[in-house]
Order: structure tokens, then C-alpha cells, then sequence
């Protein structure tokens, strides 16, 4: 029997042998490239910002809580384990220690993750601010187009008081500053203008 026979006999005898959605703690390129452990790493990146951008504890132990209570709800449910260096043999480390495991991995590279958030946030601002100064002067085009078209329509002596119907603005039609008009409408290079 070779010593990785000897080693499961072992480990099956004992009672707890991991499975794929198992949590293994510890070092190494066995517990990095578990399947379990790859499945807690992406519960863990999910919610990292999240975690980052919380101010009180309480909240940030319920993140590290939900993603423990996600890894126990996996099929088949999912342990935190560690192995005894002695015997070999796999121990679950219960949800205290879990949590406690899953605060650190939440906190790390937090400074990274945090400037990357600071980056995004300011060219998040910058396309706001951008978006609003358009904003403002398709804003100021359009007042402007429709003063001059009331000072068109004044000069042809059309009367736009109180008691006349209101211009359009310049999302109406061509036919509803027509009707305004009446007897004289407005001609095409005058509307052109009105609405460059």
C-alpha cells in the first residue's frame, strides 16, 4: 500500500474526508486550487467592495456571515476545514473561526481595491459633470432658438401675449408653429434658423 493509500484509509477511517465544497485552511497550491476554496475566493470577491465601503463592524460581520452561510448551503454542504499536522486528520473549525477567516480575506489588498474604487469614482464624476455641462447648453440652444422664433413671428406682426397660444418649444412639430402663424406661415429657412 503506498503512503497516499495509507494517508485515505486513514482520513476515511477518521470520518471527515473533503469534498468539493469544502473550505480547506492552510498554505499551499492544494488548498489555492480546491474547488472549494476557488468557490469561497469568488463569495469573497463579490462582496470585498461591499465590505470595504461599510463603516460599522456589525455590518461587516454580516457580510463574512453570509458568505460562510453561503459555503454551508452549497451541494453537498460545504465545511471549513484544517488539517492536523500530527495525524493528518481533517477538523471542522466552526463558524466563529470561519468568520474570523473570512474578515481576513475580505480585508485584503484593501488598499488596492480602495484606490481602484477612488479612480472609478472620480472618472464616474468626471462623466457626470460632462454629461451635465451638455445638458445645459442643449438647454441654452434651445431658449435661444425659441426667441428668435418669437421675434420672427413679432416682426410679422403676430402677437404673443398672455392670452396667445405659447410657442412650441423645439421639440414640436413644424405643423404647430404653422397653426400659430395662420394666414403667414413661418418659411423653411426661417424655421431652419430657429432650430440650428
Amino acid at each position: 500500500m503506498t503512503t497516499e493509500d495509507k494517508d485515505t484509509a486513514s482520513k476515511s477511517k477518521q470520518g471527515i474526508m473533503p469534498t468539493d465544497s469544502d473550505v480547506l485552511c492552510g498554505r499551499g497550491a492544494g488548498m489555492l486550487n480546491h474547488p472549494g476554496n476557488t468557490t469561497y475566493r469568488n463569495f469573497v470577491a463579490e462582496k470585498k467592495i461591499a465590505y470595504l465601503t461599510r463603516n460599522f463592524k456589525r455590518e461587516k460581520r454580516q457580510i463574512a456571515n453570509e458568505i460562510v452561510e453561503k459555503i454551508r448551503n452549497l451541494d453537498p454542504p460545504g465545511r471549513f476545514l484544517c488539517q492536523d499536522k500530527g495525524d493528518g486528520e481533517w477538523h471542522e473549525i466552526g463558524d466563529v473561526k470561519a468568520r474570523e477567516k473570512t474578515l481576513q480575506a475580505l480585508r485584503e489588498n484593501a488598499p488596492i481595491v480602495r484606490k481602484q474604487l477612488e479612480q472609478e469614482n472620480a472618472v464616474m464624476m468626471a462623466q457626470l459633470v460632462q454629461e451635465a455641462r451638455h445638458l445645459q447648453e442643449d438647454a441654452q440652444r434651445h431658449a435661444q432658438a425659441k426667441a428668435i422664433a418669437e421675434r420672427e413671428l413679432r416682426d410679422r406682426g403676430y402677437s404673443l401675449g398672455p392670452q396667445s397660444p405659447s410657442l412650441p418649444s423645439c421639440s414640436g412639430s413644424i405643423q404647430q408653429m404653422t397653426a400659430i402663424s395662420n394666414e403667414q406661415p413661418l418659411t423653411p429657412a426661417c424655421i431652419a434658423h430657429s432650430y440650428a
